[in-house]
């Protein structure tokens, strides 16, 4: 890592070399310069939702023994593809979901570790892609992909979700969520409504890379759902980068039960 000495050099000579360049240009007739105004907070933040607007990106995502799972999505963000591990805290209990979204079609396929392997309905679940009928999926579904959507995994839903916020540096925000505004992926209704009052005032740390583009995001979760308070962390990147996304193989896919639909109801 560069010491606070170099630092202050690298500084110096960027100054140096940017008026030099001030003093050899013009932007008028009387070459005179004008320098942009530095965006505000505020403005920092539209401007990161703008940038990734219409953008395919990809996203890791980590919060404690909840949730780690990473994703894909294109740039009308109506196909993506997702892959999610769980683990109910206080039981232990995991599972494994991993998700394709095809415009309105989506599949799933659920793996339910060692619960799986003593139900045999839920064995056979773990190694067929479920195709599912949109239609009969709950609006309030926010745990991973939504058929329909034009946002999955991308930033839109947490940027959306500031009600407070503040500037550290060009590249460094602090702030506040409201997640009863969000469409978050990997915080479902549940939890939402699980944190109460609290669910309005999540502090945020958030981090934009070079051009402006939300890079990661640090949610300060308080405790909920058997998880103790801690760090909810989504990092993005390949921004611009369209993803290789297709469904599954038809000998890999069944029809859905009508037991899944129950369970997201």
């Amino acid at each position: 890592m560069m010491s606070r000495r170099w630092a202050m050099v690298a500084l110096s000579l960027a100054a140096a070399l940017s008026l030099t360049t001030a003093a050899c240009g013009s932007s008028g007739p009387d070459g005179d310069t004008t320098d942009q105004p530095e965006l505000t907070a505020e403005q920092l933040v539209a401007a990161a939702g703008e940038k990734m607007k219409g953008q395919p990106v990809a996203a890791v995502m980590k919060w404690g023994m909840l949730l780690d799972a990473q994703g894909v999505q294109d740039g009308s963000g109506k196909n993506a593809k997702l892959s999610m591990k769980m683990a109910e805290p206080e039981s232990g209990a995991q599972f494994q979901a991993d998700m394709i979204l095809l415009g309105n079609d989506m599949w799933l396929k659920m793996d339910f570790g060692a619960l799986g392997q003593s139900v045999p309905q839920l064995a056979l679940l773990g190694s067929k892609w479920m195709h599912i009928d949109s239609r009969r999926l709950p609006a309030r579904m926010t745990l991973g992909l939504r058929p329909g959507s034009a946002a999955q995994i991308g930033a839109d839903g947490y940027l959306k979700s500031i009600t407070k916020v503040e500037k550290v540096s060009p590249t460094a925000l602090t702030g506040q969520l409201d997640l009863t505004k969000s469409t978050a992926t990997g915080i479902s209704a549940d939890v939402v409504k699980q944190l109460g009052a609290k669910a309005k005032t999540i502090p945020f740390i958030a981090t934009l890379d070079g051009e402006g583009r939300l890079a990661r995001l640090v949610l300060k979760m308080p405790a909920v759902a058997g998880q103790p308070a801690g760090d909810l962390s989504v990092e993005y990147s390949g921004v611009g980068t369209a993803p290789k996304i297709t469904r599954p193989a038809a000998a890999d896919t069944i029809a859905a039960p009508e037991t899944l639909y129950q369970m997201f109801g």
